[in-house]
């Protein structure tokens, strides 16, 4: 059985009982944009602080988020979450704010392509073209000095720590790719439960003791992602963990969640990170569920909120 938090139980038992995502693709879609529209609806244009527009990174969508004084602070490019089938740029809009406004940073959020329509390495293929874009110094995006991190929940934290591992194999093959200042790798997808790095198997424990009676998602609905996009259990471009390259991975912060399938998927990646002699910062929150830090009156959100910007900082001044 999971172990839950009491704090959750008392949260679930006052805004309607226990939500997990069900079904198949189709459905699973659905309840997560219900979902993302129940707990933040974007607000467009509203903070006088921020510039926001919408724009295209050669043909991928993006939308951007520009403080003010946009002057030598870093960039982020932001891969959203949905198991690599669901949300768009308005499912994280709030997030991307705070992000952009708590950091300081420059906000890339991209669009990418999603499944059941497309299939991997599609998304991958999407944030690489944006990120190239980006760094390209005639978009006036960034200077030689700017420090570009990737970030991303979920799916989009596999996608993050993805584009480290696609840099990693351009610089092995000779190419003058500047490695990411950083990666924050949130709830990330890193191995497909068929296909796990030996060495820790008894450590990759997740998908068993978290595979149902768990809020917000279970192993089934992850089962029902890797299918929809045909995810190849043995593919180190999409999971992190199996790369030959992790020791020339940039500095990493990983958030995990106890009451989550993919809680062993962060903590095998930080501790094989660790092992490459990669700056890691891991923090984990025993007995809530995947990203339940969308819920902003849940109290522990806050708590996730102050310890993200730490490991912001952390792995930005890092090397």
């Amino acid at each position: 059985m999971p172990e839950i938090s009491k704090d959750w139980l008392e949260y679930e038992a006052t805004h309607g009982g226990r939500f997990c995502l069900t079904g198949n693709a189709e459905e699973i879609i659905a309840q997560v944009q219900k979902l993302a529209t129940a707990v933040g609806p974007p607000q467009r244009n509203t903070d006088p602080n921020l510039q926001i527009y919408d724009s295209s990174a050669s043909s991928v969508p993006i939308r951007v988020y520009k403080p003010v004084n946009s002057e030598k602070i870093p960039l982020c490019i932001f891969s959203h979450g949905g198991g690599f089938i669901a949300e768009d740029l308005d499912s994280e809009d709030g997030f991307c704010r705070w992000i952009a406004k708590s950091t300081p940073c420059v906000v890339v959020s991209i669009d990418y392509r999603l499944g059941p329509k497309y299939k991997l390495p599609t998304m991958l293929e999407d944030v690489i073209t944006a990120y190239d874009w980006v760094r390209d110094p005639s978009n006036r995006f960034v200077t030689e000095k700017t420090q570009i991190f990737a970030m991303g929940a979920s799916a989009g934290g596999a996608l993050s720590l993805s584009l480290a591992n696609h840099i990693s194999e351009q610089r092995k093959a000779g190419n003058p790719v500047t490695r990411l200042a950083a990666v924050i790798a949130l709830t990330p997808v890193t191995l497909h439960p068929h296909h796990v790095v030996p060495e820790y198997l008894d450590v990759y424990k997740s998908y068993q003791e978290n595979g149902t009676d768990v809020p917000i998602m279970d192993a089934a609905a992850m089962m029902t992602y890797f299918e929809a996009v045909n995810a190849v259990p043995n593919d180190s471009s999409i999971f992190a963990a199996l790369s030959p390259n992790l020791q020339d991975f940039p500095p990493t912060y990983i958030a995990t969640c106890g009451a989550d399938p993919l809680r062993d998927d962060g903590v095998v990646m930080a501790k094989m990170l660790e092992k490459a002699g990669v700056p890691t910062k891991h923090d984990h929150y025993p007995g809530l569920p995947h990203i339940f830090w969308i819920f902003p009156d849940f109290a522990l959100s806050r708590v996730f909120a102050e310890n993200l910007t730490m490991g912001i900082k952390f792995v930005l001044t890092r090397k």
